[in-house]
């Protein structure tokens, strides 16, 4: 009995560590009618947590006028939006156009919403315009953009679908990219850079560079001794071994939907190429979800920050870890903001679903 006692000891004391609420501090937060532009960054809603759609659309009509939400693929579970009347997806969709209120909002593409094709990117594109001309979806035509939205005061916008990039064999028709594709890109994001000037840059995509989540490869002891947990949450049936047999496998395999594939890895340093030209004041900051989790995560050249917003589907939480660059990580619904206040001033909050309301704020360093 002690000995039981010990180990149910043992995995509440770990239990609480994977929780992940790190050095979590409130500064001295100016009133929100100084705020010159805000950007809402939420992920991976294409099975719409309620309580993160409601705060979503609460914090994007405090100042609707600077104010733009940006869902960040994977907006339509499982298989984007496919051909057909589809009630379901286009009510999962019209969910999301609701939480961007009277603000501006932006879609970009995931990985889901690739699985009905090049043409299921075009539907969905067509879908969310259609509501109303503050709404878009970027980059257009199932193009891998650069494609900038500067309608904020101070912030550039750039969307890229990494989706496009990840594909072996991308279709590229009608996208102006001639014959060497990733090299116009480059230039493309040169000139994005050059016209940005010293204005905020948020690269908004739906992979992002790297995640101390499932897709970086990282699992906890939750997974490798109760796997079956990750299905079903009361089957606490201990499979230590059966339960290491998964993230071994995927890690061997390396999908090309995980960072340490080769694949992935290739298209980011290629990105991360591209941007290293970035001379601006203003930190460089990378926004994508993947990962179903909500993490900020510091430099490494170029991004200054990266932040994983991956938390607003009902129930698709997976494991988040520590890296020795995390400055926060929570496995918890909800999504991130970045304000931007005069004098070139930037916070970042995270703000969790329900009544916890913001868990995290940090001043982003500027030059």
């Amino acid at each position: 009995m002690r000995n039981r006692g010990l180990l149910a000891a043992g995995l509440v004391i770990v239990s609480a560590c994977t929780r992940l609420q790190l050095d979590i501090h409130t500064p001295d937060v100016p009133p929100d009618p100084a705020v010159l532009a805000r950007v809402i960054l939420v992920g991976d809603a294409g099975r719409p947590d309620p309580g993160v759609l409601e705060s979503v659309r609460a914090w994007s009509e405090i100042a609707p006028d600077r104010t733009s939400v940006v869902f960040l693929g994977d907006n339509v579970y499982e298989k984007g939006l496919p051909e057909g009347p589809a009630y379901r997806e286009k009510a999962v969709l019209d969910k999301q156009i609701a939480a961007v209120g009277s603000s501006r909002g932006l879609f970009v593409p995931g990985n889901h919403d690739w699985r009905s094709g090049r043409t299921g990117i075009n539907r969905q594109a067509a879908y969310v315009e259609a509501n109303r001309p503050s709404i878009r979806f970027r980059p257009t035509n199932g193009c891998p953009g650069p494609a900038t939205d500067d309608e904020l005061d101070g912030i550039v916008l750039v969307a890229l679908d990494t989706e496009w990039l990840l594909q072996t064999s991308p279709d590229s028709t009608g996208c102006d990219l001639g014959d060497k594709p990733l090299r116009m890109i480059s230039q493309q994001i040169h000139e994005v850079l050059d016209a940005a000037g010293k204005e905020l840059v948020i690269v908004v995509a739906h992979h992002p560079p790297w995640t101390y989540g499932r897709h970086g490869g990282f699992y906890n002891w939750q997974d490798h001794i109760f796997p079956l947990t990750r299905l079903f949450s009361k089957a606490w049936i201990p499979l230590p071994v059966v339960g290491s047999i998964y993230p071994l496998g995927r890690k061997i395999l390396a999908q090309v939907q995980d960072t340490f594939s080769q694949r992935y890895r290739s298209v980011h340093v290629q990105l991360a190429t591209a941007f290293s030209v970035y001379e601006g004041p203003a930190p460089l900051i990378f926004a994508g979800g993947h990962d179903h989790s909500l993490q900020v995560l510091s430099r490494r050249d170029p991004w200054d920050y990266v932040l994983v917003s991956g938390a607003g589907s009902s129930g698709k939480l997976t494991t988040v870890t520590r890296g020795p660059d995390t400055i926060f990580a929570r496995l918890a619904h909800g999504f991130i903001t970045v304000d931007l206040y005069p004098g070139g001033r930037v916070l970042l909050r995270v703000i969790e679903a329900g009544d916890h309301g913001v868990i995290f704020t940090h001043w982003l360093a500027t030059e």
